[in-house]
């Protein structure tokens, strides 16, 4: 598991845009597309390899729905968003 100071560029950008997309709550969820939105389209092709590396360190949970599989913010990866905002 990482820690905030052990995550990539790519991650604390995907991060923050799970942030944005969820508008910083713990209780919403939105799908990958949605959250593919908040990111430049350069970067776009490192969102699955992000996903997956912050879903398994713990800041984003994965909610399983009957059409699609939807992202949200942990309580880590809030703390992580508010300590982001400042930084990108």
């Amino acid at each position: 598991m990482k820690d905030l100071k052990d995550l990539n560029r790519y991650e604390k950008i995907v991060l923050s845009a799970c942030g944005k997309a969820n508008k910083y709550s713990l209780g919403s969820h939105r799908s990958i597309e949605i959250i593919r939105k908040k990111i430049n389209p350069k970067q776009q092709k490192y969102v699955n390899k992000a996903m997956k590396t912050l879903v398994s360190s713990g800041f984003i949970i994965q909610h399983p729905t009957s059409r699609k599989t939807t992202y949200g913010l942990s309580p880590k990866g809030l703390n992580a968003c508010n300590l982001l905002k400042g930084e990108l």
